[in-house]
């Protein structure tokens, strides 16, 4: 019997290498099935970590959550775990669900999530996913003290509750920071490059990071001719 406990626990330390060997594996119909499984096997150490009280075989959660995250679809990250829900809780800084969840989620995984969420939900018209970004970018903006205001006014347009002119705003100020010295900004001095701006973030910056929305198309005039008449 003790032989048989170490051999389980020696297969429990295997348990996080191969699910990312697993899910690194290309995504073809005859590896569907064990992607399946890889991904149940993700979900499974994630809620191991997220509890307290469980034991959990991963030792560097934020190494192996950034690997496995970015092994995914953007599908495949947004139905892994109820983020919207996880991001209210970890506003609360002081609670032990919150405190518990930053060692397991950092926030370079939260934004992947919530890239993910305008990803899936611009290529599939779901506003509800754009929703549920907006509301996972309120509560990182509150819980961690970034400047996420551009990804809130990009949501915000594509849910028909703010201008254009707001969210280039808010893009020329992102531009601004991350490289003040900048001579060629992407958007110009050209008000009419707005649209084709705004565009160009969207695929460099969202969509082109998965492999389920690489090829969609950034039209920002087809989404809002669509998805808001829905």
């Amino acid at each position: 019997m003790k032989l048989l406990s170490q051999i389980e626990e020696s297969l429990e330390e295997l348990a996080p290498a191969c699910t990312l060997e697993l899910l690194g594996k290309p995504c073809t119909p005859e590896n569907a099935e064990r992607r399946l499984g890889a991904i149940a096997a993700l979900r499974e150490l994630l809620r191991q970590g997220l509890d307290a009280e469980a034991p959990c075989q991963v030792q560097d959660w934020p190494c192996f959550l950034s690997q496995a995250l970015n092994k995914l679809m953007a599908t495949e990250i947004v139905n892994l775990l109820p983020w919207d829900n996880l991001a209210v809780t970890r506003k609360n800084k002081k609670s032990l669900e919150s405190q518990n969840q930053r060692v397991v989620i950092d926030f370079i995984s939260f934004y992947m999530a919530l890239t993910a969420h305008i990803a899936l939900g611009f290529s599939s018209k779901q506003t509800d996913l754009i929703t549920k970004a907006r509301t996972i970018c309120e509560c990182l903006i509150s819980s961690e003290g970034i400047d996420l205001k551009y990804e809130e006014a990009f949501c915000l347009f594509l849910l028909g509750q703010a201008d254009e002119a707001e969210v280039v705003g808010r893009l020329q100020q992102l531009e601004l920071n991350s490289d003040p010295a900048s001579q060629n900004s992407i958007l110009g001095k050209d008000v009419s490059r707005a649209n084709q701006s705004l565009e160009t973030w969207l695929k460099n910056n969202v969509l082109s990071l998965f492999p389920d929305t690489r090829d969609c198309s950034p039209s920002l005039v087809r989404f809002l001719m669509t998805a808001l008449k829905k």
